[in-house]
């Protein structure tokens, strides 16, 4: 049986926020993706994904499923880490080095990380990690949102 999961008023009115910018954003029109006249295709970009955690958890871990290469592994990452200690729990994963990742942004719970895949990852496209939040602790309505804000084009 799967678990089952209750989401306070808060964190399914942000889910449902991001919910709508993602589909007006599919169906926006997108000068990056244009052909241009003279064929040069579609403008390289990386990888961009936002971790944000919902509900202010008080303690414990979540794990996230990242597949890379077609090697799935799962990391685990504290409430409160830094961007430097995601950057350090992503070079763990036995595709990625510390130079294929920039993380940016403020500290587990009170802010979003971003982060953006490069080098070896430049103008790749990756999966969305799946994520399991079933450990964390405290708060209300806890829960892990992970979110592509750019796509990774071309490989």
């Amino acid at each position: 049986m799967a678990d089952q999961y209750v989401f306070g008023r808060e964190a399914v009115l942000q889910i449902e926020k991001v919910v709508r910018e993602y589909l007006g954003r599919r169906r926006e029109y997108r000068p990056q993706y244009k052909r241009s006249a003279a064929g040069t295709g579609c403008k390289a970009q990386n990888c961009k994904l936002q971790l944000t955690i919902l509900g202010s958890p008080t303690g414990g871990t979540f794990d996230w499923d990242l597949s890379i290469n077609d090697s799935e592994e799962t990391l685990t990452f504290n409430y409160d880490d830094t961007a430097a200690e995601v950057a350090t729990e992503l070079a763990t994963h036995t595709e990625l080095t510390s130079d294929d990742v920039t993380v940016t942004g403020g500290a587990f719970p009170d802010a979003t990380i971003e982060i953006e895949f490069v080098k070896n990852l430049a103008k790749t496209d990756v999966a969305i990690p799946i994520g399991d939040w079933g450990s964390l602790t405290g708060g209300t309505g806890v829960a892990v949102l992970t979110s592509k804000t750019q796509l990774g084009y071309p490989k």
